[in-house]
């Protein structure tokens, strides 16, 4: 079984909390599982700042990280 990462979201207004989580699927256009979970916890400490940005991006700054979790897919 693989993990991935879900990311779960943090709403600054929640009026706009159109999702709870977002699921992160690929890095620099690589299809994104791992093996363990402790290979996708490894990831995320070493791109923690890059998730963080991506999921500010992608919700126009109306969310950020609330948590980080590696789950099977």
């Amino acid at each position: 079984m693989k993990y991935i990462i879900l990311i779960q979201l943090f709403w600054f207004d929640l009026a706009n909390n159109d999702f709870q989580n977002l699921e992160i699927t690929h890095y620099a256009g690589v299809p994104l599982q791992f093996a363990n979970q402790k290979n996708c916890f490894i990831h995320v400490a070493e791109h923690f700042d890059e998730l963080k940005k991506y999921t500010e991006d992608f919700h126009y700054g109306k969310a950020t990280v609330g948590q980080i979790f590696c789950v099977k897919k």
